[in-house]
């Protein structure tokens, strides 16, 4: 059979289509959509995230005191890629940041983070990338700029049973 020169681009596509599908249709097989469940540190609080997911796109929402954490990202059907926007004047004051700059910051992207499924253990392992808002120090302070520091490790379990208990007091 010989290739002439209008088949190859087609061929070209038509491979690049079938590799994009099988890669992404495991997004669409596997679900991390409903009730994910962070702790920080042992005996700390627990924070509930509520994910929802169509396919490779992921969305979601965490309730914050004083506010409400908003998640977008994609999945890949291993990876979870994910960008945070922090809203609530109250979160931000809470957080120890000067009024005038509560503006400025709500509704702006906080924080990202990046999940490996492990679906033997129902968890998202990963990293959380916050961000460092540096403020000036004259009157009225403003954000003089922002960059991501480096990443701490996060976990996400389904069942709040999963997460580390802290260690129970000796009786003396």
């Amino acid at each position: 059979m010989m290739i002439n020169q209008t088949t190859l681009p087609f061929l070209i596509i038509g491979a690049a289509l079938v590799l994009f599908c099988l890669i992404y249709i495991r997004a669409f097989i596997t679900r991390i959509a409903g009730v994910w469940y962070e702790q920080k540190e042992p005996g700390g609080p627990v924070q509930e995230i509520r994910l929802s997911q169509f396919g490779p796109w992921v969305w979601g929402e965490a309730n914050v005191q004083g506010g409400l954490s908003l998640f977008r990202g994609w999945f890949n059907g291993k990876t979870v890629t994910l960008r945070r926007k922090d809203h609530g004047p109250a979160y931000f004051k809470h957080l120890g940041f000067p009024e005038p700059v509560i503006a400025t910051l709500d509704g702006t992207e906080m924080a990202r983070a990046q999940f490996d499924f492990d679906a033997a253990n129902n968890k998202l392992v990963g990293q959380h990338y916050p961000q460092k808002i540096e403020i000036s120090r004259t009157r009225p302070p403003k954000v003089l700029h922002r960059h991501y520091i480096t990443p701490t490790p996060r976990t996400w379990v389904r069942n709040p049973k999963q997460l580390p208990q802290p260690p129970s007091p000796t009786e003396a």
